[in-house]
């Protein structure tokens, strides 16, 4: 709280408002308040330079930039050592651990091109 004023403090001071100002006259000096903090803050912004962009929204827009790049697509290489699986089960594990493997790679690289 601001100048060490407690909630007793400012309820008391609420109320010594409202018996001066009286109830009917509240509403236009919440309004006037409002008003007035509000142009305060658009004035106490308006000559400063635009904020720096953190790391996080660096590093988004790099990746953005780096996908929306034209990739050249070529077929994956076939090796000729590799036995067709018929098991579907055994084919989702083997083709979801590959791309486990290549998502921490990816987030592998990712993280060392952070500053």
């Amino acid at each position: 709280m601001p100048f060490n004023l407690g909630i007793p403090e400012l309820i008391l001071i609420l109320i010594v408002i409202l018996v001066i100002m009286g109830p009917g006259k509240l509403p236009k000096l919440g309004k006037a308040l409002g008003e007035t903090v509000r142009q305060y803050r658009k004035e106490s912004v308006k000559d400063l330079p635009p904020p720096e962009k953190s790391r996080w929204e660096k590093a988004s827009e790099r990746r953005w930039e780096a996908e929306a790049q034209p990739r050249s697509v070529l077929p994956p290489p076939q090796s000729q050592n590799v036995e067709p699986v018929d098991d579907p089960a055994k084919r989702a594990t083997i083709f979801g651990g590959w791309r486990l493997i290549r998502f921490l790679v990816k987030l592998w690289k990712w993280r060392r091109r952070l500053p």
